[in-house]
């Protein structure tokens, strides 16, 4: 981790998404570095717009889900993890479904309900407020900041990670910088769309 290394007094730096870079005698190099383009404007009209991101999308789960017959599924129930589980069931794969959260979350029963719509089942896991406080020392050596948002994030991906039977796992995070699915972006947009376009490019590109 780059704060514990910097911590330790050695001067590290971040590989940045999409960079590829070599170690040697040398010393570091970059081999290969792709930004995150803000992509072009292409109006189309609603129904082209979800036919074009169904293909995007299903291509992206089939690529990464590849040699695996039963992925696993972060699920909530939600919009942006069913979507995933059902893409996946759509090119033939079972998905392994795992809902996590505290005690008396409203997820279960939302998980619940969507994995029976897609005709799946789902493994549901409780946790009490003092299993959280447990994993919370783990969960900053990976965040690197003691970020209460961030910590809500790592703690259910770690605890369906420690359940997954599949050496992958899906996840709708991200979905919401992806798509402007935050009320911030239409605050931005109301003003001016492109400082919004400029906005979701950044949070994508630092979402890693």
């Amino acid at each position: 981790n780059i704060r514990m290394l910097k911590s330790a007094g050695l001067d590290a730096i971040s590989v940045q998404p999409g960079s590829i870079m070599e170690l040697s005698n040398t010393g570091l190099n970059t081999l290969y570095n792709h930004s995150l383009a803000t992509p072009n404007i292409n109006p189309r009209n609603m129904q082209d717009a979800v036919d074009q991101l169904h293909v995007l999308l299903s291509v992206s789960v089939a690529i990464r889900s590849l040699g695996f017959q039963n992925p696993t599924v972060a699920f909530s129930g939600g919009i942006d993890s069913t979507m995933i589980a059902a893409l996946l069931a759509e090119i033939g794969i079972k998905p392994h479904l795992i809902c996590v959260g505290l005690e008396g979350s409203g997820d279960f029963e939302a998980a619940e309900s969507s994995a029976n719509a897609l005709d799946l089942n789902v493994d549901i896991h409780s946790f009490t407020a003092s299993d959280l406080e447990e994993v919370i020392p783990r969960l900053l050596l990976s965040v690197e900041e003691p970020d209460p948002m961030k910590i809500a994030v790592a703690a259910p991906l770690r605890w369906v990670a420690t359940r997954a039977r599949s050496n992958v796992v899906f996840s709708g995070n991200g979905s919401d910088e992806l798509l402007g699915g935050y009320a911030k972006y239409v605050r931005f947009y109301s003003s001016s769309p492109e400082k919004a376009r400029e906005v979701i490019r950044l949070d994508v590109f630092n979402s890693y």
